[in-house]
C-alpha cells in the first residue's frame, strides 16, 4: 500500500474584493464543496470472512498491504479516496506444499470497500487463480489497538522460541537462527517501519540446509512482523514471502519470547 494518500482538509480560504472583506466558513467546518479528508487505512485488522476463515490484515502508513489467513498470504497496495472508499490490489499465494482446488498456487486479487478509521474495515474481494478460476469472498475486520504500540529495535531485540530452535534479534536488528536438525541457517535484518506503530520490516536468507528437499538454500524471504504483548511470554508474529522456485511462497511464524540466557 505504498500509494495510500491522506487528503488534508483544506486550509481556510478568504476571498478579498473591493469594498469588502473575505468570507471564512464557521470554525471546524470545511469550506463549501470541499471533499472530506480521507480516513486512514493504516492498522492491524482482524476478523472472519464469508467462508468462516480468520483473516488478519496489516496496512502501513505508506500503504503497504499484507493479508494473512490459514491458507496463505497476500501482498499489495491499497488506497482510500472520497473519504472512506477503499480499493486494493494484491497477489496472494498459498503455503508451501498446498494448492487451490484447481491446482493453482497463486491468484491475483482486488478488493473494494469502506473504512472507519481505527474502527472497522469492510471489503468485497474478487480473485482469479493462475489457472483462471474465479474466487469471491467478503470480510468485515475490526481494528486491533495492538497496532498503536510503539516500535524500536530495542523493543524487538531478544531470543524467540521457534519449535525448539532459537531465533535471535540483536540490538542492531540483525536476525539469526539455525535449525539443529537440517542445519538450515537464517541470516537477515529487522527494521522499524514506523516508530509510532507496531510493525517491522523483515528480510532474511536461508542457506546450509542438508538435505535441501524444498529448494530453500539461497532463497530470500521478505515480509513484516509485529509484537503481541497481550500474552505472556510476549509473541513475535512474522509473515514472509520467499522466492522459492522463482514464485512467492508464504509462511508465518508465532514465536514466544524467551528469557535471556546466562
Amino acid at each position: 500500500m505504498k500509494q495510500l494518500t491522506l487528503l488534508a482538509a483544506a486550509a481556510l480560504v478568504a476571498c478579498g474584493g473591493s469594498g469588502g472583506g473575505g468570507f471564512m466558513p464557521p470554525a471546524n467546518q470545511p469550506p463549501e464543496n470541499q471533499p472530506p479528508a480521507d480516513q486512514s487505512l493504516s492498522g492491524l485488522w482482524e476478523g472472519v470472512d464469508s467462508d468462516g476463515d480468520e483473516v488478519f490484515g496489516l496496512v502501513t502508513d505508506s500503504g503497504d498491504f499484507h493479508v494473512f489467513d490459514q491458507f496463505g498470504q497476500g501482498v499489495g497496495t491499497a488506497v482510500v479516496s472520497n473519504g472512506d472508499q477503499v480499493s486494493a490490489t494484491y497477489a496472494y499465494a498459498v503455503d508451501l506444499g498446498t494448492m487451490f482446488p484447481d491446482g493453482s498456487t497463486s491468484e491475483a486479487c482486488s478488493a473494494t470497500g469502506t473504512v472507519v478509521e481505527g474502527q472497522t474495515l469492510t471489503v468485497d474481494i474478487d480473485c482469479l487463480t493462475d489457472q483462471g478460476s474465479a474466487v469471491q469472498v467478503s470480510a468485515t475486520l475490526t481494528y486491533n489497538p495492538l497496532f498503536d504500540r510503539s516500535a524500536s529495535l530495542a523493543t524487538i531485540a531478544g531470543m524467540y522460541d521457534d519449535a525448539g530452535n532459537v531465533l535471535t534479534i540483536d540490538s542492531t536488528g540483525a536476525l539469526f537462527e539455525q535449525d539443529a536438525t537440517t542445519g538450515c541457517t537464517l541470516n537477515g535484518q529487522v527494521a522499524v517501519i514506523e516508530p509510532s506503530h507496531n510493525v517491522y520490516a523483515v528480510e532474511f536468507t536461508i542457506d546450509a540446509c542438508s538435505p535441501n528437499p524444498d529448494g530453500l538454500n539461497g532463497t530470500t524471504w521478505t515480509g513484516v512482523a509485529a509484537l503481541d504483548d497481550t500474552v505472556a511470554p510476549e509473541v513475535l508474529v512474522i509473515g514472509v514471502l520467499g522466492d522459492v522456485d522463482v514464485s512467492g511462497v508464504p509462511t508465518t511464524f508465532a514465536l514466544g519470547r524467551e528469557a535471556p540466557r546466562t
